[in-house]
Parts: C-alpha cells; sequence; structure tokens
C-alpha cells in the first residue's frame, strides 16, 4: 500500500498499483491453497494460470479493480505492473 500511494503521488500517470511487491504478497497467500495437492495438479493449474492471458483476456476484465488479475484487454500504464496471471504460474 505504500508503495502504491507514494508511486501515486510522485508519479500520478503511472504509479504502481499492482507490481512484484504486490504479486509476491498475492502470489504467498494463493499458494497456500495449493499446499497439500499432488504435484500434477499443481503442474496443471501452473500451466493454466500461465495460458489464462491468452485465452481468457477479455473486455470483461478491463476495469481498473480487474487489472491485478492481468486479463485485461486493453493496455496496462504503470511503472511496475506484475500481474496474477501469468506470474502466478511460475510460483506455483
Amino acid at each position: 500500500l505504500a508503495i502504491t500511494l507514494v508511486t501515486r503521488y510522485i508519479t500520478p500517470d503511472s504509479f504502481v498499483f499492482f507490481g512484484i511487491l504486490h504479486e509476491i504478497a498475492a502470489a504467498s497467500v494463493l499458494g497456500l491453497l495449493f499446499r497439500r495437492l499432488p504435484a500434477i495438479v499443481i503442474a496443471i493449474a501452473a500451466a493454466a494460470v500461465i495460458a489464462a492471458p491468452h485465452y481468457l483476456a477479455s473486455a470483461a476484465f478491463d476495469a481498473p479493480a480487474l487489472w491485478p488479475l492481468g486479463l485485461s484487454e486493453m493496455p496496462i500504464r504503470s511503472n511496475d505492473y506484475v500481474p496474477i496471471f501469468p506470474w502466478f504460474g511460475p510460483v506455483l
């Protein structure tokens, strides 16, 4: 939150709203859901998360609140943008 607030103040046109630190925190929490699953299930989920932006991108995800997902069709302008899809895949 501090990074978002400071970069919003310094560079309001391209502030960091979901950067690498946001992704690390979100992926750490989401990763807990996969801890006890078999390795093959995790591998399939990782492949699906990595492929999702190529197949699921839609204008329905163009709302700013959904930008952290990484499924928007419009280009996102930010200094540091690391969305959940596809970057949660390597975490898995």
